[in-house]
């Protein structure tokens, strides 16, 4: 009886043990999923200070996760000067996305961290501590450093860009400052329940996101350390034909710069025409979308964000025009890129070949139709009414009818202003079955003793 006791034993803890190395063969293991490709640098400064020297620059991205993960990772992150040894402090955060950007980021978010940066650029992580269910979330980044001296440009931390994966239907990215996307490169590490090229699901929106973005194209390439300034004469930029089916949502002047203006308070206007012929048919037109942008920090990206109003079959004349005395500008290129021909460049209203460094992004709408654009109707010419010749009257009769008013001219029409997991579970449960097949041996064995 207690060979067969232990005979039992033993094959209760083989079995117990055959669980737990199933269970470890189901478990997935971890994987990363990048949301961009090739080559990233860095790009994105955050760097904006208020009057009281305090940091208030940020980034964030909106994703829809389709596993659990539990980190996230931003490639050669880094912070200060070189040559003034200058970190900077950033906060992590995660926040749920419930469809509404405003209403998600104003609530408590779910994991927040803060790390300090130097100089050495690195891969910096974010961990959660544990798994996070999969579903929408918002990641922000933002800089938490103070700027005592407010004639110096500050510390400043520096996110890694690159070319994204995804469209903005599967990631969103927002920018302060910026007026329009700013990509920047992360990954996020999950339990490899699916594949890492189905982590990123279509974000769903509480309200309908009508924009599918196409990638950012890259018009003229940054060469080298050239800065051209917006100075009293307007720039302006004439697109290539937009094709059919598509709007022109973005232009980009990457990295636009502000020289020694550290206040943020460099700010610019834009109008967009339709081409008509040349630079003066053209700007002597009614402005189909205007809009500005204030408060531009140094080496941001300067994004022209025209909605839907630049719709495909035309070209358009973008002339941006410096709005107040802060300096502003961009890092000017070479050449504008092979098969687009048909864009240039204007300074003075005469076409220039100091090109920026740029890129555009093309959207599909499928939203309301926009307003129509303005038309305006001719004036009419006033139409003379011969004056018939004077009679001498006899006498001067009595006025007994009330004066009649002069008629009012009808205004002219002005242009309207737009500025899963096998776990430990299989384990228990195999346990416990090993304890009751044991504990009725024993209590037989007894019995037959007694």
């Amino acid at each position: 009886m207690k060979k067969l006791i232990s005979l039992l034993v033993i094959l209760s803890l083989v079995l117990s043990l055959g669980l737990v190395v199933v269970s470890a063969e189901e478990a997935p293991a971890e994987s990363i999923a990048y949301n961009y490709e090739g080559e990233y640098a860095p790009g994105l400064w955050l760097n904006h200070f208020d009057e009281d020297g305090n940091c208030f620059a940020f980034d964030y991205a909106i994703f829809n996760a389709a596993a659990p993960f539990t980190k996230i990772i931003l490639p050669v992150f880094y912070a200060g000067k070189a040559e003034n040894d200058e970190d900077a402090d950033v906060r992590f955060e995660l926040f749920a996305f419930n469809g509404d950007k405003a209403k998600s980021l104003e609530a408590a978010p779910l994991f927040t961290d803060e790390q300090h940066l130097d100089f050495d650029p690195k891969d910096v992580t974010f961990d959660f501590g544990k798994a996070v269910p999969a579903g929408q979330y918002i990641f922000r980044v933002s800089e938490i450093s103070t700027n005592p001296d407010a004639d110096s440009p500050g510390p400043y931390s520096v996110l890694p860009t690159a070319e994204m994966l995804y469209s903005t239907d599967t990631i969103e990215f927002t920018s302060f400052g910026t007026g329009g996307q700013v990509p920047f490169a992360f990954s996020v590490v999950h339990d490899g329940s699916v594949a890492n090229e189905a982590f990123f699901k279509t974000i769903e929106f509480s309200q309908p996101n009508y924009f599918k973005d196409d990638k950012a194209t890259t018009l003229v390439a940054r060469k080298g350390d050239n800065p051209h300034e917006f100075g009293a004469a307007d720039y302006a930029v004439l697109t290539g034909v937009i094709p059919e089916g598509k709007v022109l949502r973005y232009f980009t002047f990457k990295n636009s710069c502000t020289w020694s203006n550290t206040n943020h308070d460099s700010d610019i206007d834009f109008d967009v025409y339709v081409w008509d012929t040349d630079y003066e048919t053209s700007y002597s037109g009614i402005p189909i979308k205007s809009g500005s942008i204030q408060d531009h920090g140094d080496n941001q990206d300067l994004t022209l964000d025209f909605g839907a109003r630049l719709t495909g079959g035309r070209q358009y004349l973008i002339v941006v025009y410096r709005s107040n005395e802060g300096k502003i500008g961009f890092w000017s290129g070479d050449t504008i890129r092979s098969g687009h021909d048909d864009w240039a460049f204007f300074e003075d209203e005469e076409e220039t070949d100091i090109y920026p460094a740029c890129e555009f992004r093309l959207s599909t709408y499928s939203g309301p139709e926009e307003t129509p654009e303005p038309t305006p109707e001719p004036t009419p010419e006033p139409t003379a009414t011969p004056t018939a010749a004077p009679v001498e009257p006899t006498e001067e009769p009595a006025n007994t009818e009330a004066p009649v008013d002069e008629p009012t001219e009808a205004p002219t029409p002005e242009a309207k202003d737009e500025k899963k997991s096998g776990g430990c579970g299989n384990f228990v449960a195999g346990g416990f079955l090993s304890v009751c097949a044991l504990a009725a041996v024993v209590f037989v064995a007894k019995k037959k003793e007694n």
